[in-house]
């Protein structure tokens, strides 16, 4: 896997008096030439509902300690992906209520990815999977939104 430096500003606030500050984490998928990488920024979630509300990320219904979750292409370039409703900005297979998606994990399949994304709570369409071809620059050449069956049948 290839190690980038990519800038990361934590977050922080103070509580009881001490400066907590959110801690940024990585989840690599290798899929031969390039990765997928889900980065989180997020606070102990011991501090769930601590945690002053503009320093988390807006319009998410899970983890209430979650500031900010985003997918990065990274091979012979590094590119963030867009967000899922900036990519499909009117499909039925997502929830259009303001909703934020987040992406949690990535699967190496054929000539792309399928990303999983999660809105939070437990309901129909709060998951979501799109699938992505990219160029060796990270430009995506192709993407679909997917259903849950057709998700199944990709991944085996």
């Amino acid at each position: 896997m290839l190690t980038f430096s990519w800038p990361a500003f934590a977050a922080e606030f103070v509580y009881k008096g001490k400066l907590v500050k959110s801690e940024i984490k990585r989840k690599a998928f290798n899929c031969g030439i390039y990765s997928i990488v889900i980065e989180s920024d997020e606070f102990p979630s011991e501090l769930e509902g601590k945690i002053p509300n503009k320093l988390l990320l807006k319009n998410f219904l899970g983890d209430e300690n979650t500031v900010s979750v985003r997918a990065i292409f990274e091979g012979s370039a590094k590119k963030v992906i867009p967000s899922l409703t900036e990519l499909f900005p009117h499909s039925d297979l997502l929830l259009y209520d303001g909703r934020t998606y987040v992406p949690t994990k990535a699967t190496c399949i054929k000539q792309g990815v399928v990303i999983t994304y999660w809105s939070g709570g437990n309901c129909n369409h709060c998951e979501a999977w799109a699938y992505y071809e990219f160029g060796t620059d990270g430009q995506i050449k192709n993407k679909e939104l997917l259903t849950y069956s057709k998700v199944k049948k990709l991944i085996k």
